[in-house]
C-alpha cells in the first residue's frame, strides 16, 4: 500500500491503539468476541504479552494491525483448537495472529 508505515508497536500508546482497534474489528465489525467481554473497549487476550505487535499506519491513523505470537511452553496459540504436528520446532517459529485491517483500506 502506498503511503502506509508499518512498525513494532513499542511504547503502551501503541499497543492501546491497537488493543482499540482490535475491539472494533474482531467484537464490532466481525463478531468474532463479545464487545460485553471487553468494557474498556480494548480486545486483549493472555497471549498479547508473548507476543510482538504490529501496527499500519497511513499518517497518524492506524489502519490495520498484527501480532506474531511466541509459543508458550510447548503450545501456539491455534493449538487450542487444532494440533500440530510435533515435529514443528516450536523455539524458532511464530504464530500469526490478530491480522486486521480497516474496511476503507482494504
Amino acid at each position: 500500500m502506498k503511503n502506509v508505515t508499518y512498525k513494532l508497536a513499542v511504547t503502551q500508546e501503541e499497543k492501546n491503539m491497537i488493543a482499540r482497534l482490535r475491539y472494533r474489528g474482531f467484537c464490532l465489525e466481525l463478531g468474532w468476541f463479545n464487545p460485553a467481554n471487553y468494557p474498556n473497549e480494548h480486545e486483549q487476550d493472555e497471549w498479547d504479552a508473548n507476543s510482538f505487535h504490529f501496527l499500519a499506519l497511513r499518517g497518524e491513523v492506524i489502519i490495520g494491525t498484527l501480532r506474531l505470537i511466541s509459543s508458550v511452553g510447548d503450545k501456539f496459540y491455534t493449538e487450542k483448537f487444532i494440533n500440530f504436528p510435533d515435529d514443528i520446532p516450536r523455539n524458532t517459529c511464530l504464530e500469526v495472529s490478530r491480522l486486521y485491517v480497516v474496511p476503507g483500506e482494504r
